[in-house]
């Protein structure tokens, strides 16, 4: 377990809350955002387990997702799970995500959710070597329409 917000020199990883972050392409994202970093290790890990929510129709999840400004090197497995109750954890959305310049939006229609109360997991695998893996979730949230 690691807290949160993190030591920055955790070798352990962390996740800190960035306010106005520089997005991998450069611009100025105009919000919060959290900046994951696995452990740094070979395939080191990272993972944010949230408190329960009820899903309504209509629900989204969005999110806008890349390295962080100058993460040259970052190479990981971005990914969204979700576990109604105790059970089973199903992945909702995952991205693979390399330093190149450019950022991505994900915009998951929740409805197929509606009506159970889940807990939602963001998780960041480091692919191959975690050193310079610093990812940017800009303005992670679900919307109700």
């Amino acid at each position: 377990d690691l807290s949160c917000p993190g030591n920055i020199n955790n070798p352990k990883g962390y996740v800190i809350l960035v306010e106005n972050p520089k997005l991998e392409n450069g611009e100025v994202y105009s919000g919060k955002a959290l900046l994951m970093v696995p452990e740094n290790s070979i395939n080191g890990y990272i993972q944010g387990i949230y408190p329960e929510y009820t899903i309504q129709n209509g629900d989204h999840f969005r999110v806008i997702v890349n390295c962080d400004y100058q993460a040259s090197g970052c190479n990981a497995l971005l990914r969204v799970d979700y576990q109604i109750s105790n059970g089973t954890i199903f992945t909702l959305w995952q991205f693979s995500e390399a330093y190149e310049g450019k950022y991505y939006s994900a915009n998951v229609d929740l409805s197929p959710l509606a009506g159970n109360t889940v807990r939602f997991i963001l998780s960041v695998f480091s692919e191959g070597s975690a050193e310079n893996d610093k990812v940017i979730w800009a303005g992670p949230r679900i919307e109700r329409p």
